[in-house]
């Protein structure tokens, strides 16, 4: 649930602001990283 809202939030920003999208990328590889990490993600992202 948790990582879903920040998905969506990041995803709202790179929408209303064109410098998120700079900063998304960095965003969803940190939580690529904390995915991967955690071993009940709820989220699987392919290789």
């Amino acid at each position: 649930m948790l990582v879903s809202i920040v998905i969506g939030e990041a995803l709202y920003l790179a929408h209303r602001c064109r410098r998120a999208l700079i900063a998304s990328p960095v965003v969803l590889v940190g939580l690529w990283a904390v995915m991967t990490v955690m071993p009940h993600g709820s989220v699987h992202v392919p290789n």
